[in-house]
């Protein structure tokens, strides 16, 4: 090629395109001894060469549609171009193509490849979301290299640049808005609702950086709530025990009066006193672990949340229990309920 073009047989534009496209061919066989390499380390069972060969795959095809894309431009109007050699270009890259569809980790390769390509060559390619997730999808389906190995080669530094703007691209159009309204929200069930929305979300998408960034936010969102939790049965303790307080004070001034009315019937007790005397006993039994219960209300803090929940419904369902039996008693026999002083 190079003595056809010295003795004046094809001219400097053929030999541009000639040297053009050996430089393409070259490509192309890299790429065809990195796919026999990842054969031969499947065969061997070798991880890491199999995650070293399909990075190197990657790199190969990526710089050939690069360097197609290069020649579209650098050639652009030739007929010898466009005639000749611009049909063998596309046969390549149609058999590197193929070659690329026998097992599902050449498939990610080839659609890594593609997209890194597009990146680089139309910044406006990935503005779809879906895009994003479906090659990010991809890119991590497949065990590359270590970050010390990628970090150690040019290409394998862009590839991660590249993988970090886009990550951080879809973060930020798709999951920074959400973690901005999860921030602003009172500290409520829908609050609640919608962080549970955003980890759905964040577990189904592929994006490392969104998963880091959302779940630390949501683990801030949790603390949040959780005091916010604490709070509010705190809160409600103080009710329950001045509540409850009060109700124990009036059912002692009932329960005086009730022992005093039972005791009359002692002596020649009616065919009711017993079943009344048994429920009566119940109940007495009932108040006296309420009023140790409310003693104890200084002992349940902030530093055990599962405490003071169990705290309130412990004593919401015995002033409720204590409330309703004396009811009771009083709705089955009115006399033994009045008293001097009572209504």
């Amino acid at each position: 090629m190079k003595s056809n073009y010295d003795n004046g047989l094809i001219n400097d534009a053929i030999y541009r395109q000639e040297v053009a496209f050996t430089e393409f061919l070259e490509k192309f066989s890299y790429l065809n001894k990195n796919l026999e390499s990842y054969t031969l380390a499947l065969q061997m069972g070798n991880p890491m060469y199999i995650s070293q060969t399909l990075f190197d795959i990657i790199t190969n095809y990526r710089e050939m549609l690069s360097l197609k894309q290069n020649r579209e431009v650098e050639f652009n109007g030739l007929s010898a171009y466009d005639n000749i050699f611009k049909p063998e270009y596309e046969s390549i890259l149609r058999n590197a193509g193929v070659y690329m569809e026998k097992d599902r980790n050449l498939k990610s390769c080839r659609t890594i490849a593609e997209n890194l390509y597009r990146m680089n060559s139309d910044e406006t390619y990935f503005l779809d979301g879906n895009l994003r997730e479906n090659f990010l999808s991809a890119f991590y389906a497949i065990d590359l290299p270590d970050e010390a190995y990628m970090q150690a080669s040019v290409v394998g530094k862009e590839i991660q640049a590249q993988i970090n703007i886009m990550e951080n691209k879809h973060f930020r159009a798709v999951f920074l808005p959400q973690i901005h309204r999860l921030k602003n929200m009172e500290l409520n069930d829908s609050a609640l609702h919608y962080r549970n929305h955003l980890l759905e979300s964040i577990n189904h998408s592929n994006c490392k950086v969104c998963k880091d960034k959302a779940l630390e936010e949501i683990r801030a969102f949790d603390e949040r709530y959780k005091a916010g939790q604490i709070a509010f049965e705190m809160a409600t303790k103080d009710s329950l025990v001045k509540a409850a307080n009060s109700v124990l004070f009036a059912l002692f001034k009932k329960e005086e009066c009730l022992s005093k009315n039972l005791e009359t019937y002692r002596v020649d007790p009616p065919i009711w006193y017993s079943m009344i005397k048994e429920q009566h006993n119940q109940l007495k039994a009932q108040l006296s672990l309420l009023e140790v219960v409310l003693s104890a209300s200084g002992d349940i803090t902030a530093s055990h949340p599962k405490d003071i929940t169990d705290y309130n419904t412990h004593v919401q369902r015995l002033t409720d229990e204590l409330k309703h039996g004396y009811s009771d008693i009083c709705n089955k026999l009115d006399s033994l309920c009045r008293c001097q002083g009572e209504e």
